[in-house]
Formats: C-alpha cells, sequence, structure tokens
C-alpha cells in the first residue's frame, strides 16, 4: 500500500469545492456526501495508483501526471515507487482547463 500525500494545493481545492456545494445546494449533508467520494476515490490510489488515465496533454504526461475521474472533478496525482507515495497535486473541475493549474 502507498502512502497517500495532498499537496496545499489540493487541501485548498478540497475546501473550495465543499464550499461552493454547499453555497449552491445549500446543504451540508450534500456537500459532506461528495467529500466522502472524493475521499474514498483519492485513498483508493494508496491501493491502486495505477488505475488513473494518463492526461491528453503531453506535457502533463511526460511530467508523470494521472488523474482520477470523480463524478466533476479531475483529481491530478503522481506515483512515486521508489518512496511508494502518491502525491495529490489538484482537484479542478472538468470543465476548467486544467493544464494552466498545474
Amino acid at each position: 500500500m502507498d502512502k497517500i500525500v495532498l499537496s496545499s494545493d489540493a487541501y485548498s481545492d478540497i475546501n473550495q469545492i465543499v464550499v461552493f456545494i454547499t453555497l449552491e445546494s445549500k446543504s451540508k449533508e450534500i456537500a459532506i456526501s461528495y467529500l466522502d467520494k472524493l475521499e474514498t476515490a483519492i485513498l483508493s490510489l494508496g491501493m491502486f495508483p495505477q488505475r488513473g488515465s494518463n492526461p491528453r496533454y503531453k506535457i502533463l504526461k511526460n511530467q508523470g501526471f494521472k488523474f482520477l475521474i470523480v463524478e466533476n472533478h479531475l483529481v491530478f496525482y503522481k506515483i512515486n515507487e521508489e518512496k511508494k507515495l502518491v502525491i495529490v497535486y489538484r482537484i479542478v473541475h472538468q470543465k476548467n482547463s486544467y493544464h494552466n493549474f498545474l
């Protein structure tokens, strides 16, 4: 099992997602439910780090990024096999031009 590490940007992204969903839905329960989905998906990378897809942008692919789709969001991460780490860098909405965020 690999250890999961979230960057400060990833923590910030999660916070912004939860705040946005809470404000839009007017329901903390909906936001927490979505947070649970994100957390489950991210933690699953500890057992199955290769399960994500390669980005279509060559520059991101060449830098070793992979991504996981969680409903409307893309979780960008890298695998450090030597240290048995999965590092989550960003969590962005699918509609955003994500190559600008990394």
